[in-house]
């Protein structure tokens, strides 16, 4: 069980330590969410022998992802993108305080490695019967880099964390970091936002 606990920060810290990079561009073997956009079509026949109105046509995808995505990160536009990819951070946070497997799985692509441990963390915290007692990053700023908007990054600092059982005692935690960045990749609009990759960067790192 302590190895269990312990393989649980280590995962976190390959992901968020200082100065690493980490990159989601492997396979992975969970099922990919349905990201199928929604189409309908409707068509009335009126017993008015003089009226015939076509049903007006939606000017955007229907949302298709999951129900906790607040209105904001839904929407088809770069607010959105910015809101989704801090939404995605956020949901890292809680997940780490509240572990439950399934909340992160569906807002990524299968192919992010990164996403995958971030996933793997909180399967290993629930299984171990453990979490966090506190955020594991706090959020300054999010902009897009460069002219890319389907990449924003996410500019705060990684918190000391700690990690305890259900009787308080202390089972892991790291140590917290200044100055991190969360460069998030979104994958392309179909009905919802996905996270295609993530790498984490530390300012002023040497390389």
């Amino acid at each position: 069980m302590s190895r269990i606990r312990r393989r649980s920060a280590v995962v976190l810290l390959a992901v968020a330590g200082v100065g690493s990079v980490s990159a989601c561009s492997g396979g992975s073997g969970t099922a990919p969410p349905s990201t199928s956009s929604i189409t309908s079509s409707s068509s009335s026949t009126s017993a008015s022998t003089t009226t015939s109105s076509p049903a007006p046509s939606s000017s955007s995808p229907a949302y298709d992802g999951p129900a906790g995505v607040p209105t904001a990160a839904r929407a088809h536009t770069d607010a959105g993108r910015i809101a989704f990819a801090k939404y995605y951070v956020q949901q890292i946070n809680e997940t780490g305080k509240h572990p439950k497997v399934g909340v992160l799985e569906p807002l990524a692509l299968p192919t992010c490695k990164s996403c995958a441990n971030y996933s793997m963390t909180v399967s290993l915290l629930a299984k171990g019967k453990t979490h966090y007692t506190g955020d594991s990053f706090k959020i300054r700023d999010a902009t897009f880099q460069s002219s890319d908007h389907s990449l924003v990054q996410i500019s705060g600092d990684v918190l000391k964390v700690v990690e305890t059982d259900s009787a308080g005692r202390v089972r892991g935690g790291y140590p917290p970091a200044s100055d991190v960045q969360f460069v998030v990749f979104l994958a392309p609009w179909s009905g919802l936002w996905q996270v295609s990759e993530i790498k984490v960067e530390q300012s002023g790192s040497q390389s």
